[in-house]
């Protein structure tokens, strides 16, 4: 630049502060510092540095002090006045060289420095919490082979460019939530990663996201960024949890095109004939007509082959008539969309006739209604024969509850009309004003098949039950239907006499009581059940142990004891798709053999579209800039702040 021009280019007034300018210069996708700032200096609490104005005031105290300079007089007589007339009246003059001064303007100097804790900055380690998705939806071979492997190819990717320094945790979602590796060992976590297996449930991702909070606190010295990897097939959307810096989603899958067998049923058909009817409902979660050709079988014999027509995001019910001594029901679909495994559904039939106990004041009534329900052996006992000891797998107290709950029988329980007053733990109170059924909750076992809208009760009671239970079926000021669980026994409450009119005469109380029936039955309520779901095995009464064996063949034991019996038992290794054998066994022969499915197709996993999830960032500032920190020098600075002081009073007390 030649002279003309010089002085165009003014000096800058500051320097850019590097604690106020960290987020800019960071990739928006690169998880650490850039090599440009490391080893810079800056300082995470500036305003600390205002102390520094200590230095003048110091300095100041020195200009005002007054001097005196000593000699030895024979009397202090005549200068009496002369001190009184310069007291208080300092003399404006420089500091001269002090020590003294030297030592505190040093000390102000380091204390305060030290207090904006300098810094040096650097790479910020990163914590990596890698979730994996493994429901259902994972398994669609729309990226080869599957969705599950893609998504288990790219976080091993992810692992592999990571900067050195980087801590890694990665997390399975499925029905439950595992932690697989955790540690800075790559090739360790890369291993863990490479075995996983997809599951067949829904993927627990808000669990997930919790795990992953509750790591990123456990490595405070870490920033945590979290990356699902999933086709975003989820009822729940992910929150960002407090620890987690920065929630990111990969999204696995591009088809969208997929039909299923959402729904398989059997149920008794109440025309006398004995028959069954098989119910499938299958759903076509494309964005265009199909033409799925279905096929049915009952026992392994073919029954029909149809073709259905399904329209876009639409769904088509298939109902047929079964033998009565069907077994088990499948429909198959030959369709060939991206998720194969929810084209094929079971359903069994339960074979044992259930053994149930009738405790009534007046049993006819009861006996009308049980008799047009098939596979019952029913017997009848007045309340003053009621023994705990004398039931069947299921009782029904009939205008008739024991005081105690110590009597109560270990089965399933099915109360209706109870008493006014306090009886086992229930608090049963008669109500006077007539009652309309107004909300019932469509999804209880109870009311399948069966419309209680608008149907009046002029006569009913208020009950109070265990905690264990829920409404089913409510008016507008009462509950007329608990339905639950009672220490580990299923719980039927009917707040009313089902031998009003209103109920009795219509076909409403038959298909009650054979829905509530089906549900208490010890080892059935559904026969069919979504992956990851609970099945509760009651025991039978003289059963020392309960064998389950899953589609694998895998087997588990639950030995029967004195103070286990009576008690359901919950079987939760429902992940395999399949039939499931559960036996009860007594010390010399087998007591039974029934069977449940598990299936694959469900209403949320079975919409294999690809979801791209929002991400989230925590809140930006002095956040960001502690995670760039590598190294503080607050701590020798206290040190020599010490020092100092020490120092000080040393030339003072020699003085």
């Amino acid at each position: 630049m030649d002279g003309r021009h010089r002085g165009i280019l003014r000096a800058a007034w500051s320097e850019v502060s590097a604690h106020e300018h960290l987020t800019p210069v960071r990739g928006a996708d690169h998880p650490v510092f850039p090599a440009a700032e490391t080893g810079a200096l800056t300082f995470v609490s500036p305003l600390a540095l205002f102390l520094l104005l200590a230095i003048p005031i110091i300095i100041i105290f020195y200009i005002l002090r007054a001097r005196y300079e000593r000699i030895e007089v024979s009397s202090t007589l005549l200068w009496r006045n002369v001190i009184r007339d310069t007291e208080g009246k300092p003399t404006w003059r420089p500091p001269i060289r002090n020590i003294l001064l030297l030592l505190q303007l040093l000390i102000a100097a380091v204390i305060a420095i030290a207090v904006a804790r300098p810094a040096a900055l650097g790479t910020a380690a990163t914590h990596h919490v890698l979730i994996l998705d493994a429901s259902t939806s994972m398994q669609a071979t729309d990226t080869v082979p599957t969705r599950f492997a893609e998504a288990t190819r790219r976080v091993i990717e992810h692992i592999q460019a990571a900067p050195e320094g980087d801590s890694f945790s990665v997390l399975r979602a499925g029905a439950t939530v595992e932690l697989i590796e955790s540690g800075q060992d790559r090739q360790q976590v890369i291993g863990g990663v490479s075995s996983l297996k997809p599951g067949v449930a829904s993927s627990a991702v808000r669990s997930a996201m919790q795990i992953a909070g509750s790591l990123a606190r456990e490595r405070a010295g870490f920033r945590t960024i979290v990356t699902l990897f999933s086709d975003g097939a989820h009822e729940e959307q992910p929150g960002l949890e407090p620890g987690i810096e920065e929630f990111r989603h990969v999204a696995i899958g591009t088809a969208t095109n997929n039909v299923a067998v959402v729904a398989l049923q059997v149920r008794r058909i109440f025309d006398g004939s004995q028959r069954f009817q098989g119910f499938a409902r299958v759903t076509n979660f494309g964005g265009e007509l199909v033409h799925v050709p279905l096929r049915s079988m009952a026992d392994g014999v073919p029954l029909e082959s149809i073709a259905v027509r399904i329209g876009p995001r639409s769904s088509h019910d298939y109902v047929i008539s079964l033998s009565p001594t069907v077994r088990l029901f499948e429909v198959i679909l030959d369709a060939p969309d991206s998720l194969p495994l929810d084209n094929y559904a079971q359903a069994v039939v339960a074979s044992e006739d259930l053994d149930v106990t009738v405790v009534s004041t007046s049993p006819p009534f009861v006996e009308r209604g049980l008799g047009a329900i098939p596979n019952l052996r029913v017997s009848y006992i007045r309340p003053q024969q009621y023994r705990s000891e004398v039931v069947g797998a299921v009782t029904v107290f009939d205008g008739f509850l024991p005081r105690s709950r110590d009597v109560l029988p270990s089965g399933s329980i099915l109360v209706m009309n109870p008493p006014v007053g306090t009886f086992a733990g229930f608090e049963i109170a008669e109500v006077t004003q007539p009652q309309q059924i107004v909300r019932f909750n469509a999804r209880s076992d109870l009311l399948q098949s069966l419309d209680l809208a608008g149907v009046f009760l002029p006569r009913m009671v208020r009950v109070k039950p265990p905690a264990g239970t829920s409404p089913v079926v409510e008016s507008r000021d009462q509950t007329l239907v608990w339905q639950g669980f009672d220490e580990g026994r299923k719980l039927i409450v009917l707040a009313f006499d089902p031998r009003q009119p209103e109920i009795g005469q219509r076909l409403a109380f038959p298909l009650l009581l054979s829905n509530a029936l089906n549900w208490l039955a010890p080892n059935s309520g559904s026969q069919t059940m979504a992956p990851g779901q609970v099945y509760n095995i009651q025991p039978a009464r003289t059963a020392v142990d309960v064998v389950v064996r899953d589609p694998t063949g895998k087997t588990y034991l639950f030995p029967v004891n004195a103070a286990s019996r009576g008690r359901a038992i919950p079987f939760a290794e429902t992940q395999t798709v399949g039939r499931y054998a559960i036996v009860q066994r007594s010390a010399t022969a087998t007591l039974s053999q029934i069977w449940f499915t598990v299936n694959a197709g469900d209403e949320v996993q079975s919409d294999i579209r690809p979801r791209q999830l929002p991400g989230a960032t925590a809140s930006q500032g002095a956040l960001r800039l502690v995670d760039g920190v590598t190294w503080e020098f607050w701590p020798y600075l206290v040190v020599a702040a010490l020092l100092l002081l020490v120092t000080e009073w040393f030339v003072y007390a020699r003085r």
